[in-house]
């Protein structure tokens, strides 16, 4: 695993006491992960550094005055979604603050965990962490969940810090109590083990108030099927499925995400769903499945001819394909053995797209066992 990047940045000797502070109590894994740590004492000029290093953290550990890190750090700002966690101590560690990338970026948590180890008070100000309410952001990155629209995310965000009512269903199982802000007066949920509490008509109030705040239900849906978007849906996507792909020499990225996208299309099945993708070790060097990953972002895995003849399971055969493989079919066993590294245990079980050739390309698609889970 690789390990995230932090850097201990501060100017003065105080502060550089307090970084070797931080530093001896950092002697175990945090938050699930190992940190690579680098201490950087009075780089100069700050601002420079901070250009040439910022997007290369994952957290950015600052000692003194806030006001300095935050008109430095400014340039250096892309997004949300990939900037690193910053956070501030005082030179004499009195106090811990959450300055950027609080929720996805793990800032609040580095925060809480920071300030436990050195004994000092954390300090963090996003509303849902102030309110005592779920931030959306961190529950999709924590059941691994893909959010289709930052934007729907924000607004969703600001709906159950204000006490709108907010509906959640779940395509797949739920473990845990669902937090009383996501029951909604339209609550549907595929529930497995879990709790809802009674949810508190705290709206009746605000639309009392000012009856033009009324407004339709926001709703989060979780699901591995393709949604049709509109206001007020929060579309958050599971890594629920695998391919199995096999394809003839020369095949082209187009061609195979045409014939991918069709497959996946007539199930109804999101692409950003798929969990990874799997084909047989002669075409670990084929452009076009390569690029087709690279440009999906989804992991490959190649296996041998051996290792997927040891497979148990009714495949569908092709003599063709056995002379050139040397097994006689890629696409299934191959989506297979992917899906029994994800927990799988039988072909009949997770077969959802058998064998299905077309233009030079064949593809398999297995579903995965998936959950998501309310601490």
């Amino acid at each position: 695993m690789n390990k995230k990047k932090m850097a201990i940045v501060c100017f003065t000797p105080q502060g550089q006491v307090l970084a070797e502070k931080v530093q001896a109590v950092w002697s175990s894994p945090v938050l699930e992960a190992d940190w690579s740590i680098e201490f950087v004492y009075k780089p100069v000029p700050f601002r420079d550094w901070m250009l040439e290093h910022f997007q290369e953290l994952d957290a950015l550990v600052f000692i003194g005055a806030m006001g300095i890190v935050v008109r430095d750090m400014a340039p250096c700002l892309k997004s949300k979604l990939t900037d690193p966690a910053v956070v501030v101590l005082d030179e004499k560690g009195q106090f811990v603050i959450s300055v950027l990338s609080g929720h996805i970026g793990g800032g609040n948590a580095l925060t809480l965990e920071l300030a436990k180890r050195v004994g000092a008070t954390p300090v963090v100000t996003t509303s849902s962490d102030v309110n005592g309410k779920i931030a959306i952001d961190v529950f999709a990155q924590k059941n691994h969940l893909f959010i289709t629209s930052m934007k729907q995310a924000k607004l969703c965000a600001s709906d159950i810090v204000s006490g709108y009512p907010v509906s959640f269903f779940c395509d797949g199982t739920v473990i845990g109590t669902v937090p009383r802000e996501l029951g909604g007066k339209s609550l549907e949920l595929n529930l497995q083990e879990a709790d809802v509490d009674t949810y508190t008509d705290v709206e009746d109030e605000i639309y009392q108030k000012d009856p033009k705040e009324r407004k339709k239900t926001s709703r989060i849906v979780v699901s591995p099927k393709t949604q049709q978007p509109s206001d007020g849906l929060l579309h958050l996507i599971p890594q629920a499925y695998v391919l199995g792909v096999g394809c003839k020499k020369g095949t082209s990225k187009a061609q195979l995400e045409a014939r991918i996208k069709e497959e996946l299309d007539k199930l109804g099945i999101d692409i950003r769903s798929i969990k990874g993708m799997a084909s047989i070790d002669i075409k670990q060097e084929e452009a076009g499945l390569l690029d087709f990953a690279k440009k999906r972002r989804i992991p490959i895995a190649f296996y041998s001819a051996e290792e997927l003849s040891k497979l148990e399971g009714d495949f569908t055969p092709s003599s063709f394909v056995s002379t050139v493989t040397g097994v006689e079919n890629v696409c299934e066993r191959a989506g297979f053995m992917l899906a029994k590294e994800n927990g799988a245990t039988a072909l009949s079980d997770c077969l959802v797209l058998p064998k299905s050739g077309k233009d030079g390309v064949t593809v398999a698609i297995m579903k995965l066992d998936w959950s998501v889970r309310f601490d």
